[in-house]
């Protein structure tokens, strides 16, 4: 018997980024935001309940048949969202990660404790042309819901370029009076660094790079150009702790180049609130 069709149905139920993961001798979960497993299905995959399910989502993806050792591939679901699922095996058996970006973007009413505050960032963010804007926080999906809300705003109230890179990609952006390139780099590119150097035959007006892992040795921001707005965000949980990541992965020159084109650090943090919903809190240090 075949679950996809119950993943796929859990998808359904939530405009939220998800984060599934199956695993042969265990029930099929998704990750929450604080770390948590939660059952999807309450029943223990076997080794050929993955399979079925892998070579389901790949004929969605009109890929063929053939499995490889490992893989990364992705297709969309209308009403759901982008489906990314990278595969590998695992003593002959295929454990499978299955990762839905949602395609709305949270409202920042929605989701900032105090939205004048974050429009007044906005309204300051939107007049700069160039500079770095370094956006920190333990948690990953939260930095990532207020680079978004950010770029939603500018898409829908100025002319630009914006190019966003990620790994994963967190939300999609439809064109508005901006145009928007998105591409993950696990999936669309060979490597980061041909990412970044491919992006500039664009000539965007804004730059998001990403990263949901903290084990990124961060030599490819020495790919980035610093005479654009370039939107930074790692899941470090403060300045010196991503310094001192930025040191012993770049050179001392692009260092100093880094910290002279810093405009603002911004550390953005969940706060729980009395109905038990979360939201995001967020400083700027000023440069």
């Amino acid at each position: 018997m075949s679950y996809t069709k119950e993943i796929i149905n859990y998808l359904k139920q939530t405009h939220k980024f998800v984060n599934i993961f199956l695993v042969p001798g265990f029930e099929p979960v998704v990750r929450e935001d604080n770390g948590e497993f939660k059952k999807i299905i309450d029943i223990k995959l076997t080794e050929k309940d993955t399979k079925e399910i892998l070579l389901t989502l790949r004929n969605s993806a009109s890929i063929p048949k053939t499995l490889a050792v490992k893989e990364i591939f992705s297709f969309g679901i209308p009403e759901i969202g982008r489906i990314r699922v990278s595969y590998f095996l695992q003593r002959g058996s295929y454990v499978l990660n299955i990762v839905k970006t949602p395609f709305i973007i949270p409202e920042p009413i929605d989701i900032f404790v105090d939205i004048g505050k974050f429009l007044d960032f906005y309204n300051k963010f939107s007049k700069d042309n160039f500079g770095i804007f370094l956006i920190l926080g333990s948690r990953w999906l939260a930095n990532s819901m207020f680079v978004y809300s950010l770029l939603k705003l500018i898409n829908k109230n100025q002319k630009k370029i914006i190019c966003t890179l990620e790994n994963p990609i967190s939300f999609l952006l439809r064109h508005g009076n901006s145009i928007i390139i998105q591409r993950d780099i696990t999936v669309d590119t060979d490597s980061k660094e041909e990412a970044i150097k491919d992006m500039y035959f664009l000539d965007p007006d804004i730059v998001f790079y990403g990263s949901s892992s903290l084990s990124e040795n961060l030599n490819e921001l020495e790919y980035l150009d610093m005479h654009r707005i370039n939107i930074i965000s790692f899941p470090f949980s403060s300045y010196e702790v991503f310094e001192e990541k930025l040191k012993s992965s770049t050179s001392d020159y692009f260092l100093r180049t880094f910290k002279q084109h810093l405009r603002n650090i911004i550390i953005v943090q969940i706060e729980h609130l009395k109905d038990l919903k979360e939201k995001i809190t967020f400083e700027v240090l000023n440069i």
